[in-house]
């Protein structure tokens, strides 16, 4: 399905680390990730309905009978078992989708189980992630994998050259900002409202 870029705005406190945890608590309690494939359980809001989202690989044969081009045929050939006539990359995510299907360690979960934590939430949607800041697990001088960094100095003079971003001029360029990470990493700016710090804004590109 590929990765999603996002951002969110937390208000700014002392830690970063501390900040992050508590947007990460919010997003949660509001439902906003996805649990696999791109689904999200709740993604126009805070006040949306919550529909039951399908675990397990028999509930997505009506998801992959619906679906075309290579995703589909992936998809099919990972429920099926039959990986004939797929090309190279087509035969790869299938190998890698049939696995996961057919992991023996992989918690099972009954149909509709909404997760009670975020930590089984991850355990939930494994490689597919949330698409969302929950897939960031802490913050780090340096991005890696669930790790995010402080804005780079570089992209920090090229967008926000005042040192002192506004929430307009964040939104005006997170997405030039999101495309210069690498999947499952973030950074994180400080906010400015009237001159003062206000907010964080976490921006990052994870899910699969």
């Amino acid at each position: 399905m590929g990765a999603s870029s996002w951002r969110y705005y937390t208000p700014h406190r002392p830690d970063p680390g501390v900040a992050l945890q508590e947007l990460r608590d919010r997003v949660f309690a509001r439902k906003e990730f996805s649990m696999g494939f791109g689904g999200f359980a709740r993604a126009d809001g805070p006040d949306a309905p919550v529909p039951d989202v399908p675990t397990g690989p028999d509930l997505f044969r009506e998801a992959a009978a619906t679906m075309s081009g290579s995703e589909g045929r992936a998809l099919r050939a990972a429920l099926d078992g039959d990986f004939a006539g797929l090309t190279r990359r087509e035969r790869e995510a299938a190998e890698q989708m049939f696995a996961e299907f057919h992991d023996d360690d992989r918690p099972e979960f009954p149909p509709g189980h909404q997760p009670r934590s975020i930590d089984e939430l991850l355990e939930m949607v494994a490689e597919d992630g949330t698409h969302s800041v929950l897939d960031i697990l802490d913050v780090g001088r340096r991005r890696g994998l669930g790790v995010a960094a402080p804005l780079p100095a570089t992209l920090m003079a090229r967008y926000f050259p005042s040192g002192r971003p506004t929430k307009s001029r964040v939104e005006q360029y997170w997405m030039d900002v999101s495309e210069a990470l690498d999947r499952w990493e973030a950074c994180y700016l400080t906010v400015y409202l009237k001159g003062e710090p206000r907010w964080y804004a976490f921006i990052g590109c994870s899910g699969d």
